[in-house]
């Protein structure tokens, strides 16, 4: 219960920066004509049995190859997952925070810019002179010492330091320095609502998890791509 309290302790004293900032397949068939002699009526009774005992057939493989197919999926899967760290995309830079020594990949654009001495490294986009919201993504100095990916509720409590922000889901992703924590939310900022991401990721240092906040304002990334891209770039 311990790492559990002060994990939830020194989440809630972290500043987010919020800077601005299937397909249903459908088959029918026809019915065709049938003569009135018994001997035709008795030959169409034993087609449909033939039939029902060929559609059996078929859905057992079927089945059997969607079982094959799943088991394939999980394969390609992991192979993913183990992919990683990805190389830095087209249009993105990689940039390192120091301190909890993290490295990762953030738009081109995106300038390195002094925030205040509780941050690690903090990119934004560049000011375009009216957008009041930018996409920016900030580091914490602060690491949180856990042996395993911080829960909701231990995440939670750090979006307390942003105005008005609410939580829209929380995942556990895969990085290449070990299984991440994310927490979505919205904040409304000067009437303007503001998507972004609290990424809680192991370090290369064991037991310690460095803390990403990632918003995407008017900068052309949607939040999923920013944080896609640096859970996929983290080493």
């Amino acid at each position: 219960m311990k790492p559990v309290r002060t994990a939830a302790t020194l989440l809630a004293g972290l500043a987010l920066t919020a800077a601005p900032v299937l397909t249903a397949c459908s088959q029918s068939t026809e019915g065709s004509d049938s003569s009135g002699s018994a001997t035709s009526d008795s030959s169409a009774e034993s087609d449909k049995g033939d039939d029902k005992d060929s559609d059996t057939k078929d859905s057992k493989k079927d089945a059997e190859a969607d079982k094959t197919n799943k088991g394939d999926d999980k394969a390609s899967a992991s192979a993913t997952q183990s992919d990683l760290p990805k190389a830095t995309p087209a249009g993105y830079q990689e940039v390192t925070a120091p301190t909890v020594n993290l490295t990762f990949a953030v738009p081109e654009g995106w300038q390195a810019t002094p925030l205040d001495a509780t941050s690690d490294v903090y990119y934004k986009a560049p000011d375009d002179g009216f957008t009041p919201y930018l996409g920016n993504a900030n580091v914490s100095k602060t690491t949180i010492p856990a042996t395993k990916p911080l829960t909701e509720a231990e995440l939670s409590p750090a979006l307390t330091s942003t105005p008005g922000a609410t939580s829209t889901g929380y995942s556990t992703e895969q990085t290449a320095n070990g299984e991440a924590a994310v927490l979505n939310y919205t904040a409304n900022i000067g009437g303007q609502t503001v998507n972004g991401a609290l990424i809680a990721t192991p370090t290369k240092e064991k037991g310690k998890y460095a803390i990403i906040s990632v918003n995407a304002g008017s900068s052309g990334q949607s939040i999923d791509e920013l944080k896609t891209t640096i859970l996929e770039t983290i080493h």
